[in-house]
């Protein structure tokens, strides 16, 4: 049991376009199915106990709620968590984005695993940011 944390990505593929409608065909014939696709989503970042993270998503896009919901994250919210996560890893100050208790969620100290979880969704939502027309959805589960 514990925090477990996605961030996902989706990718719309509208059939009008050549390229767009090929893709999806593509994609139903790998599935096996004879279905029109229109979505795809995938990994774009996963957390476990990463409960500075966490507490951040629900202050800034669950609106205070805590509740195993999936959100719809902009990518303005992105940049945001982004950057502070930056500014975090510059000034050394983990005040800025404090550790959150609740169930299971781990420690709540800034310890080693609190560096390491700042600086990977630094890294990651910088490379991830970078794939074009992309709408992001953030859930966990506790």
């Amino acid at each position: 049991m514990g925090l477990d944390m996605y961030l996902r990505a989706k990718k719309f593929i509208w059939g009008s376009e050549e390229e767009d409608a090929a893709k999806a065909r593509q994609i139903a014939e790998i599935l096996g199915v004879d279905l029109e696709v229109t979505e795809v989503t995938f990994r774009g970042m996963y957390w476990r106990k990463a409960n500075a993270i966490h507490g951040w998503f629900v202050k800034n896009v669950q609106y205070g709620e805590d509740d195993c919901k999936a959100y719809d994250v902009d990518i303005d919210d992105l940049e945001k968590l982004r950057d502070l996560c930056d500014e975090v890893l510059k000034k050394k100050d983990s005040t800025l984005l404090p550790p959150t208790g609740g169930f299971f969620f781990g420690s709540e100290v800034a310890d080693d695993y609190y560096w390491e979880d700042v600086t990977r969704t630094r890294d990651e939502l910088t490379e991830l940011m970078k794939i074009p027309r992309l709408y992001f959805e953030y859930q966990a589960s506790w």
